[in-house]
């Protein structure tokens, strides 16, 4: 660490790692008086009066390394390829947003230092914890009120780029730039071409001692329960809950609400939507007008659409208001999204939102308490959400369109493993410090904490219900993402081994799957390059070969959250997502079902299965359903270990070279009595404790707990055929024969997915007398993924849409 001497002030910061190595004399350094210092990001030169006094800083510098307490990390061949070493430490786990925020709420209110946090997304008026006296839990009043205490404040956000990705980030720095201890800074800046990868990892670090990570971002739709409610009303006068009682029935019940969901979306006017296509093929996105086919509107919409005039518009007028759309865009910017990071730059003036429309939406939150106010209530795929700088507006009308849930893990973890998370952070900021801000004396360098006890005593747990475990820190990044010469996959590497090493069940729940088997006989080129396929295909084949039971769990969302309609032109940025997954699990000859058949497996459904989740709930009191979204980057293996954090099974998330990702790997230390497959197992705390609260969650027993379900072994056919896929299988039927859902193996076409929705009404709609009572056996989310949905269709992308006109590598 370099410090001016007359002003305090740090001028550079040199973190050790694995590479980090010091030379002396002209050879190692260029002077013969000086020495050289060099890391995996920099080489540092020091020029020395005397070549004795740089001998003496070598030797200590050696020493330190060798001796000092950090010597851990500037060890080589760490495990994974990490640049973090396993500590001992303790760990905490939270299943869904709720839990999740109201801990990292507690511990920032804690804070006596500095706090940390990065995210893709922020949403500055997201509430970390709601009820009545909710207000003082809001992200932006919270760290305001911590700011004013003296605790520094340091925020990396991801800088999208604005023209295609609507997260607004520039609004997010600008509002929390409310006191001159928040320092926030965006990256990348997309110049001179833009960055095709994201900053995907998510992490809270209070004090440089407790640190939250996972899945769950600090922003709008993230916040839920284990229940998964679909329906947020309120108190509003103009809901028809009681006039919606069994007095009517038939097509009369349903004449005021028409409900909108993921199965039934709002779907796009052609001749706009070609427009747009050659707009964003051009980096440019626009909100433009779009022409609601099925979804009836609020009554404050209908007057105003009746009093202009008439609703379709010809493909002239459509354009002509684009362009014109276009031309206001490039006066309001005038010039590029340039990014000084001062504290009140120029493009704090105006938000990357002047690129949106500035029509405001015509639904407003109804009056009354709300759990998810404004933008928090918002379903990805009816409507993605727009604007959110007015965090007070609804994005949607809840009134007629049920919220879709999000199920999502977090982590928590204190002493020298959240110093190592920490570290992780201080070496992106300082990076970025020397690349974007240099001379800008308002953001300082971050330097890290001694990991010695007696430089940085122990203090007060921040966490409820820690277990002891042994933990590590695993990340993607490289060069563009942490300044770094050397591209590191940890995350990749321990999955992989984590998978082979598994002797009973894997269980996986994650927002993707998008991994080629590339072993075997017949190997086919693959352009998908990570190995998580591939391990779970050959640990598979060696329990068939040796005969052993062996279970594979994986959980996926049923449909990629992007909005539009999957059937229909609105749904090609969906239907490309999906086909690379169907190329993963069950279409293709490098998807896993298919080599384990081509292996001699014809039996594959006993090792493993696919599975989602799915609820329903009444809604103006019309029973609606809705998917449940998988945001979870999750593995559990043998109730033993946990591997955790913001990475997707996919090339972006997986390589290292593209999106940054955090993770964390725990294994447990202590253990309880347990079952596998039938035999007497020791069961991890930790690991087992989630799994089993999130079997329980799954199947419904949270809520309605059931003696005759037992969940303590997670491998017997008794349980895993007679309970888990019996639960799937069933609850996937009843949903299809109340709901005509989407997606579903029994629709193989567009056209017949288009037939489902415009000409099949949901049994639901009739009310017929069992209706009610079959609503009643649906137990718990679980339902089946529908591995053929669509199969008789060609999913990619059409080189002349705008999904196909991006690299492929984009999806992967």
């Amino acid at each position: 660490m370099y410090i001016n001497t007359e002003t305090g002030e740090i001028k550079e910061v040199f973190l050790f790692d694995s590479d980090t190595r010091v030379g002396l004399g002209f050879k190692e350094a260029g002077t013969r008086k000086g020495f050289a210092v060099r890391n995996l990001s920099r080489t540092l030169v020091v020029k020395s009066v005397k070549r004795r006094w740089a001998e003496s800083w070598v030797e200590t510098i050696k020493k330190n390394m060798e001796e000092g307490p950090g010597k851990e990390i500037t060890l080589k061949n760490k495990r994974f390829e990490s640049f973090a070493p396993v500590r001992q430490g303790a760990a905490a786990w939270f299943v869904d947003g709720c839990d999740y925020m109201a801990s990292v709420a507690e511990a920032i209110s804690k804070a006596k230092e500095e706090i940390y946090i990065t995210d893709w997304w922020l949403s500055p008026e997201v509430y970390l914890k709601r009820g009545l006296d909710r207000d003082g839990w809001r992200l932006t009043t919270l760290l305001r009120r911590k700011a004013e205490e003296g605790v520094r404040i340091s925020i990396l956000l991801y800088k999208e780029v604005a023209a295609v990705l609507g997260i607004n980030s520039m609004y997010s720095k600008k509002r929390m730039l409310q006191h001159p201890l928040i320092r926030v800074i965006r990256h990348p800046d997309h110049t001179p071409l833009p960055i095709m990868w994201a900053h995907h990892e998510k992490c809270v670090v209070v004090d440089q001692s407790t640190a939250f990570l996972g899945g769950i971002d600090l922003c709008f739709g993230r916040w839920d329960t284990h229940s998964h409610r679909l329906t947020d009303i309120g108190s509003a006068p103009d809901s028809k809950q009681e006039d919606l009682k069994r007095t009517m029935s038939g097509s009369s019940l349903l004449e005021g609400a028409k409900i909108v969901n993921s199965s039934r979306p709002t779907t796009t006017s052609q001749a706009i939507q070609s427009v747009t296509m050659q707009l964003l093929a051009q980096h440019c996105v626009l909100d433009v007008a779009l022409a609601p086919v099925r979804s009836a509107q609020g009554e404050q919409e209908q007057k105003i659409s009746t009093q202009e005039k008439p609703e379709k518009k010809t493909l002239r007028k459509s354009a002509r208001s684009v362009m014109l759309k276009v031309k206001t865009m490039k006066t309001i910017r005038g010039g590029n999204d340039s990014d000084d990071e001062s504290l009140c730059s120029d493009e704090d003036t105006l938000p990357d939102g002047g690129l949106l429309s500035r029509k405001k939406p015509q639904m407003r939150s109804p009056d009354g308490e709300l759990t998810w106010p404004g933008k928090d209530y918002v379903n990805w795929i009816v409507r993605d959400l727009n604007q959110p700088e007015l965090a007070d507006l609804d994005n949607g009308d809840r009134l007629t369109t049920p919220r879709m849930p999000w199920h999502d893990i977090g982590l928590a973890v204190e002493g020298e493993v959240a110093q190592d998370v920490a570290r992780h952070f201080i070496q992106r900021w300082n990076h970025l410090k020397t690349e974007k801000l240099r001379y800008n004396s308002k953001y300082t360098f971050l330097v890290p904490k001694a990991y010695s006890k007696t430089f940085n005593p122990e203090r007060k747990s921040l966490l409820k219900g820690v277990t002891p475990a042994q933990c590590q820190v695993l990340r993607s990044c490289s060069t563009w993402s942490a300044g770094q010469d050397l591209t590191e996959f940890s995350i990749m590497q321990a999955l992989v081994n984590t998978i082979a090493a598994a002797e009973h069940y894997i269980y996986i729940e994650n927002q993707f799957f998008i991994s080629y088997v590339k072993t075997g006989d017949n190997i086919i080129f693959s352009d998908v390059k990570n190995d998580i396929a591939t391990a779970l295909f050959e640990r598979i084949v060696k329990a068939h070969k040796s005969r052993d039971t062996f279970r594979v769990y994986i959980l996926l969302p049923l449909l990629p959250a992007f909005e539009g309609d999957i059937a229909g032109d609105s749904g090609s940025g969906m239907r490309a997502i999906m086909y690379y997954q169907f190329q993963s699990i069950s279409r293709g000859k490098n998807s896993l079902i298919y080599r384990l058949e081509m292996e001699g497996i014809q039996d594959w459904h006993k090792y493993i299965g696919f599975y989602s989740l799915r609820t329903h709930d009444e809604l103006q009191g019309v029973p609606v359903t809705e998917l449940v979204y998988i945001h979870s980057k999750l593995c559990i293996v043998d109730d033993k270990t946990v591997i955790c954090g913001s990475a997707n099974i996919n090339d972006r998330s997986l390589l290292g070279d593209r999106d940054s990702e955090l993770c964390l790997l725990i294994e447990d230390k202590e253990f309880v009595e347990g079952r596998m497959n039938g035999n007497p197992y020791k069961c991890g705390k930790f690991a087992g404790g989630m799994r089993k609260h999130l079997f329980r969650e799954h199947l419904g027993l949270l809520d309605k707990p059931n003696n005759n379900i037992d969940i303590t072994d997670p491998v017997a056919d008794q349980f895993y055929d007679g309970v888990w896929n019996s639960i799937a299988k069933t609850n996937t039927i009843l949903y299809d024969e109340l709901f005509a859902v989407l997606p579903t193996d029994s629709i193989t076409t567009r056209k017949a997915s288009k037939d489902l929705q415009t000409k099949v009404r949901p049994l639901v709609e009739t009310f017929g007398r069992d209706v009610k009572q079959r609503l009643g056996s649906i137990r718990g989310n679980l339902v089946q993924f529908p591995t053929q949905y669509l199969c008789e269709e060609d999913l990619q992308p059409a080189s002349l849409a705008k999904e196909g006109m991006v690299p492929q590598e984009l999806w992967k």
